[in-house]
């Protein structure tokens, strides 16, 4: 059984690399990485004390408009929902979510993370197909409701599995809590069970894979290209697949940084543009939310435009089955 030296060795011809010994190809992974990081470590001024600038200087327009998508969101989550108004308050659940995810990808983008930040991204992209599928329905409070239901069976199912880890490592458990929430996985969610003998439960609430809610969503052939994207040609990012480990093993020469941080430039412009992106396509499915200003969405359009353009990455278009609802201040 070859060594992991050896393997990674093989895999560095077959990638063409210039040849190198092995000390000097640890002497320029450690080089390299040691000034990338340089580079990427940058606060919320932008500027480390050495002068090295971080994506957030470089890219302005881009973080900029994630900070105000955010803001956006906010505002909205901050307004008061009528009493009993459920679909309202589905809806604002939905969008907290939405804000949090986009949040948390400006974070990671804000370090040049964006292999991390495409995890964000992709709940952002189920919600969207999540909630087209709703919209889709002939009764969408009906369908909400199952959405719902479906989130509590889920969260009962993991408290069990979180009590089975307790007592499993010596912890105190609540048995009598247990049992009732036995007895209520029992009786209580029978519309979810599948197979002949009803044993086990659905994996989604609408009985469809996330593939398949793309595919079947109505802003095509966009949705599908993003599919694509985000769980096939960037899964080996969420997953820390041996690919993601690529550029570790085998960093460009020192020389090549300024490259590199352009290529990592590219990538933070386009899973930003990515992000912005579907949070503002699911806000347009979010039928009790307040329509979005459409010279606010313009801006945010024009600045991930013209970014994306000057590093070579794809132009966001956004693509909404729903009719513009979206009020101007002109």
């Amino acid at each position: 059984m070859p060594e992991l030296g050896d393997l990674l060795g093989i895999t560095h011809k077959c990638l063409n690399e210039m040849p190198m010994e092995a000390a000097a190809v640890m002497s320029a992974t450690v080089a390299a990485m040691a000034r990338k990081a340089r580079r990427r470590r940058t606060g919320r001024r932008g500027k480390q004390a050495g002068g090295l600038v971080g994506p957030m200087c470089r890219l302005p327009g881009t973080f900029e408009t994630l900070k105000d998508a955010a803001a956006a969101g906010d505002e909205v989550l901050s307004q008061p929902v009528s009493a009993g108004d459920d679909l309202a308050r589905f809806d604002r659940g939905i969008l907290l979510r939405g804000v949090n995810a986009l949040k948390s990808a400006r974070l990671l983008l804000e370090a040049a993370h964006w292999e991390f930040a495409s995890g964000p991204a992709r709940q952002l992209f189920e919600l969207v197909v999540n909630v087209e599928h709703i919209n889709a329905q002939a009764d969408r409070e009906r369908a909400a409701f199952r959405f719902t239901k479906f989130g509590l069976l889920q969260t009962l199912r993991a408290q069990l599995q979180e009590a089975d880890y307790e007592r499993s490592t010596g912890r105190p458990v609540d048995e009598k809590r247990v049992d009732v929430m036995e007895r209520m996985l029992a009786t209580g969610y029978d519309e979810f069970r599948i197979g002949a003998k009803k044993q086990r439960f659905a994996s989604s609430w609408s009985g469809k894979t996330t593939r398949e809610l793309a595919e079947a969503s109505p802003a095509q052939p966009l949705r599908r290209a993003q599919y694509q994207l985000l769980f096939v040609a960037w899964s080996e990012q969420l997953h820390a697949a041996p690919a993601s480990l690529m550029e570790a093993f085998f960093p460009r020469h020192v020389d090549a940084i300024d490259e590199m941080v352009a290529e990592d430039d590219k990538r933070v412009a386009e899973t930003g543009a990515m992000c912005a992106t579907l949070f503002v396509e699911l806000w347009r499915q979010l039928q009790t939310v307040l329509g979005l200003d459409v010279t606010r969405v313009l801006r945010w359009q024009t600045s991930l435009a013209a970014e994306a353009s000057a590093l070579g990455a794809p132009d966001p278009k956004p693509v909404s089955s729903r009719p513009p609802t979206e009020k101007s201040d002109t």
